[in-house]
Parts: C-alpha cells; sequence; structure tokens
C-alpha cells in the first residue's frame, strides 16, 4: 500500500471515504456471519405466536385453527408450541390462497 500525505484540508473528505469503507466491510462481515451460521429452529409458544403473527389473533382463534388443523403445530406434553419457519410457510400460503381466491372472485364478477 502506498503512502498518501493527507493535509487539514483534506482531512474531512479522508474521514469520510473511511467511514463508508469501514461501512461496507461491515456489512461483508455480517452477511459472510449470516450465511456461516445455520438455520437455528425458534419455537414459539403460544403467547409468542400470537405477538409473532401480524393480527395478534386471540388464544380462542389459535386454539380453533390448531382443533381444525389448518395451522402446523407440536404438542410438549400438553402444551402446544409452534416451529417459526413451519408458521412462515403457512403464513405464505395462506396469503397465496387469499391472492388466488380474490382473482377469482373478481374474474367471476365480470362478464368476457
Amino acid at each position: 500500500m502506498s503512502e498518501i500525505n493527507i493535509n487539514f484540508e483534506m482531512l474531512p473528505q479522508a474521514v469520510g471515504v473511511l467511514i463508508s469503507e469501514v461501512r461496507e466491510l461491515k456489512e461483508l462481515v455480517v452477511r459472510k456471519t449470516n450465511d456461516a451460521l445455520p438455520d437455528k429452529e425458534v419455537w414459539l409458544d403460544l403467547q409468542e405466536l400470537r405477538a409473532y403473527l401480524p393480527n395478534h389473533p386471540a388464544q380462542t382463534t389459535i386454539y380453533s385453527w390448531v382443533a381444525q388443523k389448518t395451522i402446523p403445530y407440536h404438542k410438549k406434553g400438553k402444551k402446544l408450541i409452534f416451529l417459526q419457519k413451519e408458521i412462515d410457510n403457512w403464513l405464505h400460503e395462506e396469503n397465496q390462497s387469499d391472492t388466488e381466491k380474490q382473482v377469482l372472485q373478481y374474474l367471476n364478477s365480470k362478464r368476457f
């Protein structure tokens, strides 16, 4: 590396360059760290699931979903637990089916 002489007038510009380079390095380190870590299984209890879901449903609603087997769940003894990755997939599928229903309703309402 070549040595650069920086005078007082160049100092603010040099600090700006250093800050942007440090940001880029930080982003690279974070990205590499996240890529290197295996996906951890995150388990949610009923209250954590309520907080995690976008519309924060009532406990009774979640119990009815479990009874109807519409939401993925597991039991640990008598306690219900939910795998976050499965909930994410379920939410994605629910959103897709809702969109498909809306499209079909729209198409059925129009006469071609």
